[in-house]
């Protein structure tokens, strides 16, 4: 069913002949029987090709039933985790407190503090302190070396957060301190559950909804919510109050509750405040919260540091008076004489208190507690209430806040509370732990404190119901999603309940909906594609065109509320699109190539016959433009680039797309929306004078920047887009790139693009920034292309010769590199995968690397020479990633010589040579290499390079013995054993994070063995070619057509094009002439008539004879391609035609409109006006000019060799330092004894080994942080309701609705026999006046006697004004541009 797509140049390139398969229709038609339908393909001729079912993609399959086994699983592991983490934590707590409140009664009996007092203090203190010194410590770090912005708010803004939070501590340091250790668990479940009600009244005072009653009954349920919480803290005061025999200690306790409750919650009170009128809520929250952008490293660090020294303050001034040292402390703990007790002592009388210490014994231990006892509580509560808090928080970033989320933290404490009463009732040893020592309680106190906690529970469970609701955004910021920027350990469940930001609805225009939804423009550039890359890259936009429409439908015809629905548009810059054929510029071959595989493309992924139809053709002022429509509805654009007409190359073609729908599509069709007065000129950033419609756009618009031969999913773009949304700061992302093809050249590539991917991009993600998205495979946002010094310097031309590398050579890195100067961040998404043909060739290889090896080193340097002011712009960028660049960039430099070093010392342990000798194997080559490439032709050093590429090789198995014989010989633990041993390590472990490509370390064989082409002869090659600026791969290509014969036509139907362009030329000749002379009206005389009659006589003889001699021509079957005498004769009389009526071709202008077959498309005026700013301004074509290519090719080659001469100098200086330092190993070596073992080496390389060790240990932590970011995200993306039938049905719906959309008879219609088939811009209305009035003077003239003869051209004349006005209403694409009936069941596109 899926037969292969062969539309015609015909349909674009004016004079070819028409398909094969039409014309196999035709004769199949005509051939059936009568009784058959007449598009049924005959029956030996039913046999089928690229029939393979629908295309499901590469990546579609993989893994699908297993990320979602294992989004299940996460479900369980951390709803149960967080439930069983929090009961732990309190539990945990009540045990340190009943333990503190125990030292305290036996510290009042003996009069000072018992040691283990102490310890169970600072365990405290660490408890309460450490997220501050944690939070305290990452701020300086990132304020030190990255986000130094001072914070722009108000003093008194300032004032009032800080004194939040620190009223904020010293509420959590009196429930700790003075309340929790002198109430039971139960009581305390109580205090706790009433903490809110501060934030609930503030609720209840801004609470607001659209619906009125709705409004009423919030408003009543949360006023009830807020009295009840404020009534438990009371009921708990009173039930509190008297309890002990001096009134002193139960007025602090009151107190201390009142005071704790209230002050907890007042860092709350942000996520309460919800909007009353408009403004309101910004007004108030600003007062009380950090702003998300303003100095966050700085206002956290303030803090943090705040609240760490009132701590301290309270601590040894109030709460711990007289506490010892921390030091002194646990020296004494941990070396207590515990002989005479194992566990807890004897417990003095119930009424035995520290205020009541008469009733005491006086013969008491020294403590009760000992360092075993005490430690497993505070490791218990430590970790349970971290692991709560990260689960906690990660669970809202995958988007499974409801099960893993809200129901533990809200179900913990009423289990607890439950569990600890049944515990006691039942007698358990673990209950008397938490219940001995505290306040005495009966069973009646118990169950009032029982009451009042579920009562409490409830109220609270109203108030914090926003987090029933699951955020929208997938991988949020911890500060988007809570509050608090870091936990509070001891109420870890209360802290983060309701210091969860509410998701308040945002209330948008029509307009502001529209430029809020997802744009994504995907540019895919071409030049020399074959059919099998551009069928790739199609097949992966008719996939995204199938998502897209489901998603659409189910957001039209359902209300589906979808987060990732998206709108796409294709756009496809062809390169060198135009070629001259017959003085006339027409698409080439590659297009043509393009037109045949569309069709193709899509009927393998719809698993049936596919047509688009023809495209849309339009004429541009940069050359033309083809336009078709995917059974989905969204659109492809192809940009037919014609070098005369345009700046060529990828880099302007990119400048094109962005400047067109940027520059145009987003700015100049929204021209109304901005003010008459707009300059950009004289504003800070340009986003200040933007429209908010505008603004928003241009945010939430992306541009996937494609090769022409990518093949990708559309879960690839989702993975992509979660990116740019998740930070508005992210400018570009960038996916994992996986190498097609094979042969060794690409398992080369295989190995050395999995270790980049896994390690060197992931540790620049996690440490910094990534340095380059490549332009094969990544996604820009509109706002940062728009932004100073990226998209307008993007587009200057290269002046200097560094330009021409760092600019034309590598150009997604330079457009990388001024994203990141400017202040944005760029991403790598390992999970949004990407297959790329890579060079399956050695020279290919080469040529592509000439370019990027250069071009990267320049771009570094150009970021090294910049980092002052990117680290001050770009908060993601610090010192020391610039520190951390600087030396990848020194070892990249001197790669070649490391090469040469190891290569040449392994030689000589290996093989009993002379050093001389080893010296000449090893150096002599290389450099004959480097003459080689300084003085010969390209394709010399190309093979030059696989001949010693193919030697050295060789050699690479000498130095794996050689290394393995050294280290027996020095020991298995030296530092060049060590550090093997982490290489190897590192690549083990990076395949193993990555399962799905584990495979690919079996080609870390072939890398190795093919460093010296990779390190060493690449290198040089790439160095001594830095003047050539060719882009090298692609440039012999051809295209490859389903028939290539097509273009040639045979010699029958070259003699009636011929026929038909002249008589196009005749006729266009008369009707000038009638048009000018007006003949035929009815007041020319018969002597005008007679005038024009002989004017005209040779032109009408001519048309005459060549309508006769066409019609003899067709209908002569004897008449074939062979060269007879009547064909000599056509051609002769036709050659005299050609002579008389065309002379002066050449000094005619091309045509170039001829191809569209004069179509009706047309751009607008203000679109061609555009277009025609744009190329004067910056895409007009370059001149060729002999003289300044000879200028710029001196000033190339004089810059080759300055930094050949430089880099090949300092490779030299490291060889001599280190083969001086072997020499004299033995003099300046550093000898170390470890264990009894002696270790011996040299400073510099033991140095160099520990600076690369360092380095390799800094990728594989950034690969396992990535690792782990990425399945977070791939688990937040998997989407469990979903099915693995879904595409089938989104396609089966998709074909039914596009099946019932036919043909029209119009569009069935055959060409005519007979007429001149005429291709003109005349129309066929002033065509038929014309005839009448030339019907008219026929009249007149067959009145005469001397005329004995009438030129009666009725025939050919009729047929051709029918058949031109055929062509005009023929081909109504807007209604249905795409034939889902199977190419009229023959294999061919409809009409």
């Amino acid at each position: 069913m899926a037969a292969s797509s062969a539309i015609p140049m015909s349909h674009i390139n004016e004079g070819y002949e028409e398909d094969e398969d039409e014309r196999h229709k035709k004769g199949a038609s005509s051939g059936s029987d009568s009784g058959d339908e007449p598009n049924r393909k005959p029956l030996w001729d039913v046999f089928r090709k690229n029939n393979f079912g629908p295309d499901t993609g590469i990546f579609t399959h993989f893994g699908r039933n297993l990320i979602k086994a294992v989004k299940i699983l996460a479900y369980i592991f951390m709803c149960f985790f967080v439930f069983a983490g929090v009961i732990a934590a309190r539990g945990s707590l009540q045990i340190l407190m009943t333990q503190l409140y125990n030292e305290m009664r036996q510290g009042h009996v003996i009069n000072d503090r018992t040691v283990t007092e102490d310890a169970i203090s600072w365990l405290l203190i660490i408890i309460i302190t450490i997220p501050d010194l944690v939070n305290a410590t990452i701020c300086a770090l990132s304020f030190l070396f990255g986000d130094r912005t001072l914070p722009q708010t108000k003093c008194f803004r300032f004032i009032l957060v800080q004194l939040k939070e620190i009223l904020h501590v010293v509420g959590l340091m009196g429930l700790v301190f003075r309340v929790m250790p002198f109430v039971g668990p139960i009581e305390t479940s109580a205090i706790l559950a009433a903490i809110p009600g501060i934030p609930t009244i503030i609720q209840a005072i801004f609470i607001r909804n659209a619906h009125r009653s709705r409004s009423t009954i919030r408003l009543i349920l949360t006023v009830i919510s807020a009295l009840v919480l404020l009534a438990s803290v009371g009921v708990m005061c009173v039930f509190n109050s008297g309890r002990g025999s001096n009134s002193t200690e139960d007025v602090e306790l009151i107190i201390w509750i009142i005071a704790s409750c209230g002050l907890l919650s007042l860092r709350w009170v942000e996520t309460y405040v919800t909007r009353n009128k408009e403004g309101t809520e910004d007004k108030y929250i600003k007062r009380i919260s950090f702003s998300e952008t303003d100095g966050d490293s700085f206002n956290f660090l303030v803090s943090s540091g705040l609240r760490l020294l009132v701590s301290y303050i309270l601590i040894s001034q109030y709460f711990c008076r007289g506490i010892r040292g921390v030091e002194t402390t646990f020296d004494l703990f941990r070396n207590m004489d515990n002989s005479n007790t194992n566990t807890m002592a004897t417990m003095p009388p119930t009424n035995c208190t520290p205020s009541n210490i008469t009733t005491c014994p006086t013969q008491y231990p020294y403590t009760v507690w000992q360092m075993w006892d005490v430690l497993p509580s505070f490791l218990v509560h430590f970790f349970s209430s971290a692991v709560v808090y990260h689960l906690a928080i990660t669970a809202c970033k995958l988007c499974m806040q409801r099960v893993c989320f809200t129901i533990p933290l809200v179900l913990a404490s009423p289990v607890y509370v439950i569990a600890t009463l049944a515990s006691l009732e039942a007698g358990l040893d673990w209950s008397h732990t938490m219940f001995n020592g505290n306040r005495p309680q009966s069973s009646y106190s118990i169950y009032i404190a029982l009451v009042v906690f579920f009562v409490a529970w409830l109220a609270q469970l109203w108030s914090c119901r926003q987090t029933w609701h699951e955020p929208t955004e997938r991988l949020c910021f911890r500060r988007k999603l809570f509050v608090i920027p870091h936990y509070c350990s001891p109420v870890i469940d209360l802290s983060l309940l309701h210091s969860r930001r509410r998701m308040r609805p945002v209330t948008m225009t029509s307009s502001q909906k529209a430029a809020s939804t997802s744009k994504i423009y995907i540019c895919a550039t071409m030049w020399h594609e074959n059919r099998v890359e551009m069928k790739q890259i199609l097949s992966s936009l008719y996939r995204l065109d199938m998502d897209q429409f489901a998603r659409k439908k189910s957001k039209e015809d359902f209300k589906a509320d979808d987060p990732d629905y998206y709108e796409f548009e294709g756009h496809i810059p062809f390169d060198d699109a135009m070629t001259t054929k017959d003085n006339k510029r027409v698409p080439n071959d590659f297009v043509e190539q393009l037109i045949e595989v569309i069709d193709e493309a899509g009927s393998v992924v719809h698993g049936r016959n596919i047509s688009l139809g023809h495209p849309e053709r339009v004429i541009t002022p940069y050359g033309g433009r083809l336009v078709w429509t995917f059974p989905g509805g969204n659109k492809l654009i192809v940009h037919l680039k014609d070098k005369d007409k345009i700046r060529h190359k990828k880099r302007w073609s990119q400048i094109m797309y962005m400047y067109y729908l940027i520059g145009y599509e987003m700015m100049e069709k929204n021209r109304s929306l901005f003010t008459e007065d707009f300059n950009f000129e004289d504003c800070q950033s340009i986003f200040d004078k933007l429209p908010e419609t505008v603004r928003m756009s241009a945010e939430n618009t992306y541009f996937l920047a494609l090769d022409g031969d990518v093949d990708f999913e559309p879960e690839a773009i989702r993975l992509l887009v979660d990116r740019m949304k998740k930070d508005s700061k992210v400018g570009a992302t960038c996916g994992r790139i996986k190498p097609g093809g094979s042969g060794p050249v690409v398992w080369y590539q295989r190995f050395e693009y999995a270790i980049g991917h896994w390690l060197q991009k992931s540790a620049e993600h996690v440490f910094g920034c990534v340095l380059c998205s490549p332009g094969c495979f990544s996604m820009f946002r509109a706002k940062a292309l728009m932004d100073d010094n990226v998209m307008r310097t993007y587009a200057i031309l290269p002046t200097e010769p560094k330009h021409y590398l760092q600019y034309d050579q590598g150009e997604d890195r330079w457009l990388c590199t001024l994203m990141l100067q400017q202040g944005y961040r760029i991403e790598y998404c390992a999970a949004a995968e990407a297959l790329t043909f890579a060079p399956e060739d050695f020279k290919e290889f080469f040529n592509q690397r000439r370019r990027w090896l250069p071009s990267t080193m320049a771009n570094i340097i150009d970021l090294l020479g910049s980092s002052s002011r990117t680290t001050r712009n770009n908060v993601n960028i610090s010192f020391l990633y610039i520190i951390y660049q600087a030396v990848l960039l020194a070892s990249s430099i001197l790669g070649p010589s490391t090469v040469l070093l190891a290569m040449e010392s392994s030689l000589r342990t290996v093989f009993p040579v002379a050093t001389w000798v080893s010296y000449v194997i090893i150096y002599l080559p290389t450099i004959i290499f480097i003459l080689i490439c300084l003085k010969f032709n390209k394709n010399s050093q190309l093979n030059a390079a696989m001949v010693l590429s193919a030697l050295y090789a060789l050699l690479m198995m000498a130095v794996i013995v050689g290394i393995i014989v050294s280290i027996a010989g020095d020991g298995w633990y030296t530092p060049t054993a060590i550090f093997l041993y982490i290489l190897i390590a590192s690549f083990i472990l990076a395949g193993l994070f990555h399962p799905h490509e584990f495979t690919d370390l079996l080609f870390g064989v072939v890398y190795f063995i093919c460093i010296p082409a990779g390190y060493l002869f690449l290198i040089i090659f790439a160095i001594c070619n830095l003047n050539d600026v060719s882009w090298g791969t692609r440039e012999t290509q051809k295209a490859v057509l389903e028939n290539p014969n097509r273009s040639k036509k045979p010699k029958i139907k070259e003699a009636e094009d011929e026929f038909s362009e002249a008589a196009q030329d005749v006729l266009a000749n008369i009707v000038k002439q009638v048009k000018a002379e007006k003949i035929g009206g009815r007041n020319n005389s018969c002597k005008d008539a007679f005038l024009s009659i002989f004017r005209w006589a040779n032109n009408l003889v001519v048309l005459k004879s060549l309508s006769t001699m066409q019609t003899i021509f067709k209908n002569d079957p004897g008449i074939d391609d062979a060269i007879s005498p009547s064909n000599q004769t056509l051609t002769k009389g036709f050659s005299i035609y050609r002579k008389t009526m065309r002379v002066q071709i050449k000094d005619q202008k091309l045509d170039d409109e001829s191809w569209t077959k004069k179509s009706k498309h047309r751009i607008p005026d203000r679109e061609t006006s555009f277009w025609n700013q744009l190329i004067e301004t910056y895409l007009y074509p370059l001149d060729h000019d002999e003289k300044k290519k000879n200028e710029v090719s001196e000033m190339l080659r004089d810059f080759r060799n300055r930094i050949s001469f430089g880099y090949f100098f300092m490779n030299g200086l490291w060889i001599v330092i280190m083969t001086a330092m072997t020499q004299v190993k033995e003099t300046v070596s550093v000898t170390v004894y470890i264990s009894g073992m002696t270790f011996q080496f040299e400073i510099l390389g033991f140095a160099f080994l520990l600076i690369f060790a360092i380095l390799l240990v800094m990728q594989l932590v950034g690969m396992i942080a990535h690792r782990y970011e990425t399945l977070l995200h791939v688990l937040a993306a998997t989407d469990l309701k979903s099915s693995s039938d879904d595409m089938l049905k989104v396609r089966k719906m998709i074909q039914e609705m596009a099946s019932q959309g036919g043909t029209t008879e119009e569009d069935e219609e055959e060409s005519t026999v007979g007429g001149i088939e005429v291709d003109s811009t005349e129309n066929p209305e002033d065509l038929e006046e014309i005839y009448e009035d030339f019907q008219t003077l026929n009249e007149k003239v067959k009145a005469k006697q001397k005329v004995k003869h009438r030129l009666d051209l009725d025939h050919n004349y009729r047929k051709t004004v029918r058949n031109m006005k055929r062509r005009q209403t023929q081909k109504k694409q807007a209604k249905s541009r795409v034939n889902w009936n199977g190419r009229d069941r023959n294999g061919d596109a409809d009409v």
